[in-house]
């Protein structure tokens, strides 16, 4: 009997560890999901402050389609130990380019179908550029995740 206990204790205390392990390893990803705050139904906003590599993403030569942007955020927010299985969806969204009267450039894009859960993510990293964007959020519940 208390060699089971023993064989069970130690099996928690490998459990607790693998949690704090993930936790302290995915800590920064999962901080900005705490951070997803509801403005009314099907809207939603986060703050994302930490880095997102942009100079990484610059220096591997970008991507050459959102599919390959999307693979190069997750990939640096989760170590290369999540793949994305993203497969390309036709689509197409209006996107809007004006520079103001003081010489501010302005990007503006809508989503062009019907109604969708939005999510309004700004970012402000310490070594990079403060931005607003917009995501369809009804894409995230088609990707496949999977574990390296």
């Amino acid at each position: 009997m208390k060699k089971r206990k023993n064989i069970l204790l130690i099996i928690l205390l490998i459990l607790v560890l693998l949690l704090l392990c993930a936790v302290i390893l995915f800590w920064k990803p999962l901080r900005s999901v705490f951070r997803v705050e509801k403005l009314e139904d099907g809207l939603y906003q986060m703050s994302y402050r930490e880095d997102y590599s942009l100079d990484d993403f610059l220096s591997q030569g970008g991507a050459s389609s959102d599919m390959e942007a999307a693979d190069f955020v997750v990939q640096n927010a989760f170590h290369g130990l999540i793949k994305l299985n993203l497969q390309s969806r036709p689509y197409g969204c209006s996107t809007l380019y004006v520079e103001s009267a003081q010489g501010d450039q302005l990007l503006g894009r809508n989503f062009d179908w019907g109604n969708c859960t939005a999510l309004v993510v700004k970012t402000a990293p310490r070594n990079g550029y403060a931005s607003i964007s917009t995501v369809n959020m009804d894409y995230t519940t088609r990707y496949n995740f999977r574990l390296n």
